[in-house]
C-alpha cells in the first residue's frame, strides 16, 4: 500500500503504545515540513521498513523513536530533503538501529542516523549519504553505545562526520568505508 501527505505537522503512522509492531512494504511519501514518515512513543516497539520512506521538508525525518528498548531495522530506502530532517532519529535508551538499505538525507543537520539515548547499537551494513551542514553520517549522543559500520557511510558538508559520538565509553567499529568532504 502507499500512504502520503501533502501538509504540514502531519505524520504518516504516529503510535503511542508499548510492544507496537510497525511495518511499511509500500512506499510512504510526506511532502511538508515537521511532517515525520513514522513515530513511535511506546516502549519496545519493532519498526521495519522494507519499502520506501521520502519525506520532502524541513524536521520531516523518516523513523522516529521515543520510547526504550526499540528495534528499528531499514531494509529498503529512506530518503529525506530539508533542514534537520534525519532518516532515522531515536532518543528512547538502549535502541537497536540497523541500516540494511539506503538512507539519504540532504540538509544542514539532517543525519542518516541520529541516536540520543544511551546503550544503542547501532550498525550500518549498507549505505549512507548525507549532504548538508553539520549533516552526520551517524551520530550518538548516549553513553555506552556501540555503533559499527560494515557498509558505506558518505558526507558532504562542513562540520558533517562520518560517524560521531558525544557520549562515554561508545565503542565504534569500522569495517568498511567512511568518506566526507567539506
Amino acid at each position: 500500500g502507499s500512504i502520503s501527505s501533502f501538509g504540514v505537522f502531519a505524520t504518516g503512522i504516529y503510535s503511542e503504545g508499548d510492544n507496537a509492531v510497525i511495518d511499511i512494504s509500500g512506499s510512504l511519501v510526506m511532502l511538508g515540513a515537521d511532517s515525520p514518515g513514522i513515530v513511535s512513543a511506546g516502549a519496545a516497539a519493532t519498526i521495519g521498513n522494507s519499502g520506501t520512506l521520502v519525506m520532502l521538508g524541513a524536521d520531516s525525518p523518516g523513523i522516529v523513536s521515543a520510547g526504550a528498548a526499540a528495534v528499528i531495522d531499514n531494509d529498503r530506502f529512506i530518503g529525506t530533503s530539508g533542514d534537520f530532517a534525519d532518516g532515522i532519529f531515536s532518543w528512547g535508551d538502549a535502541a537497536t538501529i540497523g541500516n540494511l538499505g539506503s538512507i539519504e538525507t540532504s540538509g544542514a543537520g539532517a543525519y542518516g542516523i541520529n541516536s540520543f539515548g544511551p546503550a544503542a547499537v547501532i550498525g550500518n551494513l549498507d549505505f549512507i549519504r548525507t549532504t548538508g551542514r553539520d549533516a552526520i553520517g551517524i551520530g550518538s549522543a548516549g553513553v555506552d553505545v556501540t555503533i559499527a559500520n560494515l557498509g558505506f557511510i558518505g558526507t558532504r558538508g562542513d562540520f558533517a562526520d562520518g560517524i560521531f559520538s558525544g557520549g562515554d565509553a561508545a565503542t565504534i567499529g569500522n569495517l568498511g568505508s567512511i568518506e566526507t568532504s567539506g
